[in-house]
């Protein structure tokens, strides 16, 4: 079941935001593995200033990645990003290469000094400028206390 945020605007890229109910439980294992999101109203990505996207985008090859690649971005300004501008979205980027085609949906992922641990999290959605997962804590938390299993 996908769940799209009912405010989404694809031409603005504004709540571009959205939660997939799997039909089965996953099957973890050395590949396969979850990524944490904090939702906790303390925690403040604001202050994060260097990240990692993964994807299987384009390439500079001009082709669709077969494994999945990673690049390393620092946050930037908002007026060196395309639409920017809002509170829901991070400016990242690097000197050379930078998100393509085909990672959009990717995740933003960062270090994360939760309770006496260091973790790697989710922090934002690859959408060419990248979407604060933070921003959408309620709503995130609303669908998942919400829903009710077919």
């Amino acid at each position: 079941m996908n769940i799209a945020h009912p405010k989404f605007d694809p031409q603005k890229k504004l709540n571009d935001v959205g939660l997939l109910r799997l039909d089965r439980e996953v099957q973890y294992n050395d590949i396969i593995r979850p990524i944490c999101m904090v939702l906790d109203s303390g925690f403040n990505p604001k202050l994060m200033d260097k990240f990692q996207v993964f994807g299987w985008g384009i390439t500079e090859n001009i082709t669709f990645s077969e494994e999945l690649k990673m690049i390393s971005l620092a946050r930037r300004d908002p007026i060196h990003c395309f639409n920017a501008e809002t509170y829901s979205k991070i400016c990242a980027g690097a000197l050379i290469g930078d998100t393509c085609s085909g990672d959009s949906g990717g995740p933003l992922v960062g270090e994360v000094q939760y309770m006496d641990n260091l973790i790697i999290a989710q922090i934002g959605i690859a959408d060419g400028v990248y979407t604060d997962i933070k921003t959408f804590t309620w709503w995130i938390r609303y669908q998942i206390s919400n829903y009710k299993s077919p």
